[in-house]
């Protein structure tokens, strides 16, 4: 059963929450500029507690979140880093629980990151759950890129 979304009211603003707090949150520190809590190390106000700790985590180094899946080991400064993180084996195991095989969804991982074109970004795409292959350079122009061709894949069109 999904939850209702609560709909910010701000012009042109599309963001939902789930909660009225959540909601009044957003509108004090997206349209108000509210900054209530000040960093005791460098005096940088943040939006919410939770950015708070998790700012302060760039001054000691702290990585306090840790995947808990077997063999990953991945630690984060920020929890919605952490979030996306986990969403991103959630998605792995869906699409191969799918019968979408591995070399496939990274394909598509690939493009999506690709197609969002951003100006002069390096970007890395996970080849498997827990290995990266480095991207070339993207130009400002969104020219065709050549990528590196997978060792497997290569076989495969030399067979």
């Amino acid at each position: 059963m999904t939850r209702k979304r609560i709909t910010c009211d701000y012009e042109g603003c599309t963001r939902s929450y789930c909660s009225s707090f959540n909601l009044k949150r957003h509108i004090e520190s997206a349209h108000f500029g509210l900054r209530k809590f000040k960093c005791p190390m460098c005096a940088r106000l943040l939006s919410s507690k939770q950015n708070l700790l998790d700012h302060q985590n760039i001054h000691t180094g702290a990585k306090p979140y840790s995947c808990d899946i077997p063999g990953c080991n991945l630690q984060f400064r920020q929890l919605s880093q952490y979030y996306l993180h986990k969403q991103l084996h959630n998605e792995v195991s869906n699409h191969l629980n799918n019968g979408l095989t591995k070399i496939d969804f990274n394909i598509s991982l690939l493009v999506g990151k690709l197609s969002q074109c951003q100006l002069e970004t390096s970007y890395s795409s996970p080849l498997l759950p827990y290995t990266y292959c480095e991207l070339p350079l993207i130009s400002n122009t969104c020219d065709i890129v050549e990528l590196p061709v997978p060792e497997i894949l290569m076989k495969g069109l030399n067979e």
